[in-house]
């Protein structure tokens, strides 16, 4: 069995409930979220069992803009200041109003699912009939049964499309050269560290890690030295609070298995081995992003019904709605 799936995302940002539920019956199953896309979700097969989950949709971040990402720290403060009034008019400090920002996201999201559609259309991945007639019924919060099936419609055809993409030699494969640029334009750096701290006595630490230092360089198998030495001394990978500038200029400089010099840093000195990135990951976000550059491109032309859209009125609506 599959150890991995790529599982078309389908919650819309007022169903953050419902998601949760997903991921409640999917742990039931075996499967766990590994990453998040933009509109797909990497699962990973463990052992059964009963977890909860809290589902917090934060706009325009993904897989590649990651928690500390400018737009999740926004969206924190406004989860902060969840139980204020929402003032939908205010001006917010990138500009625009939360009602602007809200109308946009909707408007990227609908360019995203229309170049799923583009996509289908040109590499021949559009439903058959047989697939249409088989599609499950499901009722989409605050969606008419016409829309809801489009919606189920175009989750079969990024399934297909994404199939065709992980078959090799197919029009959407993507070549190793794309995927190591891609790796290296966007991949966050990640590495382990040996620390020996100063202590009391900083000299004493600096022959240390010159010991270790050449400990390594004189081993037999140095990634089996490194590990041995990562739990005798309590080693560990690093956090996003861990790396400083020389750190990620250090990090930066290796290629994957390879370790660094010692650096000396304010707790003490350090020898770093950077880590390869989670290949399948990259991949998954590589077909993501080659979706969205294609939904930045598309020209885009809104109707009335886009003009007079208020979500400010939506929000009031849902909240009755909802009791």
């Amino acid at each position: 069995m599959k150890q991995t799936k790529h599982i078309w995302w389908t919650f819309s940002p007022w169903e953050a409930d419902a998601l949760r539920q997903y991921l409640e019956q999917l742990a039931l199953e075996g499967w766990y979220p590994e990453s998040i896309g933009t509109i797909g979700m990497k699962c990973r097969l463990g052992e059964p069992e009963k977890r909860r989950y809290v589902a917090v949709l934060a706009p325009k971040t993904s897989v590649l803009t990651g928690a500390d990402s400018w737009d999740a720290g926004k969206f924190r403060e406004r989860c902060e200041a969840a139980g204020e009034p929402v003032d939908w008019t205010a001006p917010l400090s990138e500009g625009g109003t939360l009602e602007d920002l809200v109308k946009a996201d909707a408007l990227a999201d609908t360019a995203l699912y229309a170049a799923v559609g583009t996509w289908a259309a040109a590499y021949g991945c559009t439903l058959t009939d047989a697939e249409r007639n088989t599609l499950p019924e499901r009722h989409y919060a605050y969606l008419t049964l016409e829309q809801g099936r489009h919606l189920t419609e175009t989750g079969v055809q990024y399934a297909k499309l994404y199939a065709l993409y992980e078959t090799p030699g197919s029009a959407l494969a993507p070549t190793e050269s794309e995927l190591t640029l891609f790796e290296q334009q966007t991949a966050p750096l990640t590495a382990e560290r040996l620390l020996i701290p100063f202590e009391s006595d900083r000299e004493a630490a600096r022959q240390k890690a010159a010991e270790l230092f050449a400990h390594l360089n004189t081993a037999a198998d140095p990634s089996a030295a490194f590990d041995a030495l990562l739990a005798e001394t309590g080693g560990a990978l690093l956090e996003e609070a861990d790396w400083t500038p020389s750190l990620q200029d250090a990090a930066a400089a290796l290629e994957p298995g390879q370790f660094s010099g010692i650096i000396e840093t304010e707790n003490g000195f350090v020898i770093l081995r950077r880590l390869p990135a989670d290949r399948d990951a990259l991949r998954g976000a590589y077909f993501d992003s080659l979706l969205q550059d294609t939904a930045d491109a598309s020209e885009i032309r809104v109707t009335s019904a886009y003009e007079t859209l208020r979500p400010a009125a939506f929000w009031t609506a849902l909240k009755q709605a909802s009791g």
